[in-house]
């Protein structure tokens, strides 16, 4: 749990806050808490430039000016989106607020209207209000390139008459033609850090300025907090001095990150949080709980049922059972004391006090009685000021001393009724001074610092320290939900009351570890959310082809409860009701597939039509090896695909589970899934336990024997499941007779920068026919040779050196049982292709394809045919050879595809055999997947 404790200069803020705040902190292992966003930038930085329609007139090559001179609306803003390293998102914004230009301010070239749009973003952005977001993915622009240079995004549009602030706080809507709605932008918490100080925007001819303030660019912002792996809480705090009085500068929090529950397995499954603090008026009713400030939500958006601001509630960024962004409440667990008077202790301030109309000063002409008295008022002079005069509300004031209870005012009679405090008698014609609540009606505050002193109503009730431990009440700060209950606590943060602290009591932290120990530090789990990148259109096409390449055990575990995923069966939910929207095609990848691609109609946007769609687009394509039908794998769209679908998004929310073996689950499904085969009962178990589409075709009814699937299911649950779409078991491969080898499963994957596909996965029924001399990282043995007759067929797998590294066996499969594990590596090895293939989608390059790959192995281009060529070992039986590393098996050494894919298959199946034998390798994987935002530790 470090602490943090960090100045930001206004100016830099958004820039400060990441770099020298969130990207500061990093596991044991050196993996960033905060990483990348990708490979060319760090974070996403938009501008957003709104306006009200007519102050610009889209034209062919962008905007431009109106003919006719315009007066309207203007708002700049400025996003800066990060990425956590399981692809949890959190957006800050600051704008310049709504501000009224003139057209015939602005310049016409296009150069010109860009820094006049710059400058005046730096002029008016207001830097000490922030806006703080979350979204469950990222669609839109990540950067800008022109001339290799990475610059940051900038949108222009006009407001739709949402009004431009609003318009610009919103990152999924820019137009009617693109909108991305998978975003789900969260509700906007404003952090307004000072109260309203009278800036305002005024303008001289062309000129824009800000006036009537006080706080700077070089102004600092004091940030203090506590950050780990999944969370993080701080408190800002600008420069105080300008406006010390009247609570006008105050401390906000915030926080961002998953709860605490009991009984969670791991910190980065259970809820994320949202929360922030706000300036408020003087005058705010901090009793009322009907005030509230504004609930700030996307143009394209209304969370209508209480939708939380962060401000007024906890905003938890899903519920168990699917609800998003629902207000939720900080619970204080407090001891069995009596609860505290309203606080009606009220400071004054002198300036308050000089607007009270009419202000008075009573005086005494003759002794008073020890009984209760009526003292006539007369006015005071209004501009004499006394600091006795505004100690106290209710109380009259001799001299220092508090000397008789207000009790009732007749204001039209200008008296009052006092009530003395003791039996001193006062002179005649002592003056005595007080103030009455009736005049203070209007002023009162009830903010820490405007409360009267300790001796006063409130702090008789406190919970103070304790005589014998020296201990004070404190809470956790529980978050609950009115109808769900207790959902969690916020980590490392504690609930006490303010006044416990308010005369220099501190906290004390304890810290048991002693000189050199250490503490456990979480590692992060691979994220299994969808791809948080963006895509730009320009559609190609690539595959990655099959290969050989092993396995693991699986508990028995327990079958579903009785009423899980029962809806397939009896009825209870209608399948109309199921929403399979998935796939989000560009308006220019749709144009492509109607006007340029075999398909020749718009990729249906809903999953399953959307799979049929991709599958005709890829027809039938031959190879050196055979030929792949895709259209046998198509489907006819039924309940049962639209429930699966539910079934896998019950699973991912959480509202069911799957914790069974196959053959548990299959005699479990007969009897309560009786409407479904065998075949489907298997599709719903891999769904289940992949949280993707998987689908069993007749003639891949040989996975269902035994525990194969058991046995295969570790591993394949090892790839990061964020670089396919879904997955089958189906026999469309079309082997030639006496080619050589086996293509036991094989990827399809679409090369190009419109990554909307990620990649199908497909395991035929010949993949069961491997023998055991095919196992790799279950057998791993010394094995490189130089390259032979390809009709060869003993150099598949064959050991050149009589040895193999048998201390690296896998127990689990032996020569009687190694089916599952060999299939198993068959298939870990072409996901290794779905990978490389995801690396373009999230670093812009194939991974196999980057030179630093190729230079591990010295893989060279022939300058004839373009083509790698095939790596010949000079040195057969050795890893290494004139100071490359060689690939991890013969297979390995046709092509750099086979090489990453034969590698990445050991990282997973026997990864301390790959960091011992082949360390580059090694290195390589486990640094793209960190850069991917794939923990290295799968």
């Amino acid at each position: 749990m470090p602490w943090v404790e960090e100045t930001l200069r206004h100016d830099s803020f958004l820039d400060d806050l990441f770099y020298k705040v969130f990207r500061r902190f990093e596991d044991k292992q050196g993996n960033k808490w905060w990483q990348d966003f990708n490979d060319k930038v760090p974070k996403i930085d938009l501008y957003k430039i709104t306006f009200e329609k007519g102050l610009f007139v889209k034209g062919a090559n962008g905007y431009k000016l109106p003919t006719v001179p315009v007066e309207a609306n203007l708002c700049i803003t400025r996003h800066s989106i990060m990425r956590r390293w399981d692809n949890e998102l959190l957006g800050f914004a600051q704008t310049t607020g709504s501000v009224k230009v003139k057209s015939s301010d602005i310049p016409s070239g296009r150069v010109e209207m860009i820094q006049w749009l710059v400058n005046l973003y730096k002029e008016l952005v207001d830097y000490t209000t922030v806006y703080a977001y979350t979204m469950e993915r990222y669609d839109g622009y990540t950067h800008f390139e022109s001339n290799g240079q990475v610059a940051p995004v900038t949108i222009m549009t006009d407001d739709s008459g949402f009004g431009v602030l609003k318009t610009s706080l919103d990152i999924e809507y820019f137009s009617d033609t693109e909108y991305y709605k998978k975003m789900k932008q969260s509700p906007i918490v404003e952090l307004k850090m000072k109260g309203d100080t009278g800036e305002k925007v005024a303008s001289i001819g062309k000129l824009n300025y800000k006036t009537n303030t006080n706080w700077w660019d070089d102004s600092l912002i004091r940030i203090k907090g506590v950050f780990d792996e999944t969370s993080a809480f701080f408190t800002l705090h600008i420069d105080s001095a300008p406006a010390w009085e009247d609570n006008l500068v105050t401390l906000v929090p915030f926080f961002f990150g998953n709860l605490v529950m009991k009984n969670a397995t791991k910190p980065n499954e259970t809820p994320i949080a949202l929360l922030g603090g706000t300036q408020v008026g003087k005058f705010f009713d901090f009793d009322n709980v009907e005030v509230k400030t504004e609930t700030l939500q996307p143009v394209t958006r209304n969370y209508v049922n209480h939708p939380s601001n962060g401000v007024d509630s906890v905003m938890l960024k899903k519920t168990k059972h699917g609800a998003r962004y629902q207000s939720h409440y900080l619970r204080w667990n407090v001891p069995p004391n009596l609860m505290p008077p309203t606080r009606e202790e009220i400071r004054l301030a002198s300036d308050d006090i000089k607007g009270l109309n009419p202000q008075r000063n009573g005086y005494i002409g003759t002794l008073l009685p020890v009984s209760a008295n009526v003292v006539k008022l007369v006015n005071h002079t209004p501009n004499v000021v006394e600091a006795t005069y505004y100690r106290g509300c209710r109380y009259a004031i001799l001299g220092e001393e508090e000397v008789a209870l207000i009790q009732a005012v007749d204001v039209a009679n200008n008296t009052i009724t006092l009530v003395r405090k003791n039996a001193k008698e006062w002179s005649a014609g002592t003056n005595i001074k007080g103030c009455t609540a009736e005049q203070l009606a209007d002023i009162t505050r009830k903010y820490p610092r405007a409360w009267n002193y300790l001796r006063f109503g409130y702090y008789q009730y406190d919970f103070h320290p304790s005589r014998y431990s020296e201990k004070i009440h404190a809470s956790r700060a529980t978050v609950m939900h009115p109808e769900d209950g207790v959902v969690g606590h916020i980590p490392n943060i504690v609930l006490l009351p303010v006044i416990n602290i308010m005369e220099g009591d501190r906290l004390k932290f304890p810290y048991w570890c002693t000189d050199g120990c250490t503490e456990e530090s979480y590692s992060p789990t691979v994220p299994t959310g969808p791809n948080p990148l963006p895509w730009n259109p320009v559609p190609g096409g690539g595959t990655s082809g099959g290969g050989t390449s092993g396995g693991g055990t699986t508990g028995g575990g327990t079958v579903p409860n009785t009423g899980s995923f029962s809806y397939i069966c009896n009825g209870s939910v209608g399948s109309n009701t199921v929403d399979t929207e998935y796939w989000t095609p560009s308006a220019g990848l749709q144009s492509w597939l109607m006007t340029s691609s075999p398909l020749g109609r718009p990729l249906s946007t809903t999953f399953w039509e959307g799979r049929n769609d991709w599958l005709d687009l890829f027809g039938v394509e031959s190879n050196a090896a055979g030929s792949t039908t895709f259209s046998v794998s198509k489907v006819t769209v039924s309940d049962f695909h639209k429930f699966l679908w539910k079934a896998i998004e019950d699973v991912r929310s959480g509202a069911e589970t799957n914790n069974s073996t196959w053959s548990a689950f299959n005699t479990w499904a007969t009897t309560d899934l009786s409407c479904l085969t065998e075949l489907q009962r298997a599709s719903l178990f891999m769904s289940t336990k992949l949280k993707k589409p998987v689908l069993f075709f007749p003639s891949s009814e040989g996975y269902l024997q035994g525990d194969i699937l058991d046995k295969m299911l570790p591993l394949i649950e090892k790839v990061p499941s964020v670089v396919y779409d879904w997955m089958d078991f189906n026999n469309s491969h079309v082997e030639i007779p006496n080619s050589g080898g086996i293509v036991g499963a094989w990827v399809k994957d679409v090369s190009s920068t419109d990554p909307v596909l990620k990649s199908m996965v497909n395991f035929e029924p010949q993949l069961l026919s491997y023998t055991v001399g095919a196992a790799k990282a279950h057998r791993p043995s010394d094995y490189i040779k130089p390259y032979t007759d390809p009709s060869d067929p003993m150099r598949w797998g064959t050991p050149v050196v009589g040895g193999e590294y048998t201390t690296y066996y896998k127990p689990e499969m032996t020569n009687s049982d190694f089916l599952p594990y060999v299939a198993a590596e068959v298939a870990v090895h072409e996901m290794a292709h779905s990978l490389s293939f995801y690396g373009e989608d999230v670093l812009g390059q194939v991974l196999h394809d980057r030179q630093d790959w190729l230079d591990i192995g010295g893989w060279t281009v022939d300058s004839s045919t373009g083509q790698y060529l095939h790596l010949v070992k000079s040195n057969p039986g050795f890893l290494t050879d004139v100071g490359k590393e060689a690939p991890v098996s013969d297979y390995g050494c046709f092509h750099p595809a086979e090489d990453f894919a034969e590698a990445f298959m050991m990282y997973v199946i026997n990864r301390d055999f790959l960091r011992d034998k082949f360390p580059k390798r090694h290195a390589f994987i486990a640094a793209r997947l960190q850069d991917m935002g794939i923990n290295p530790n799968l």
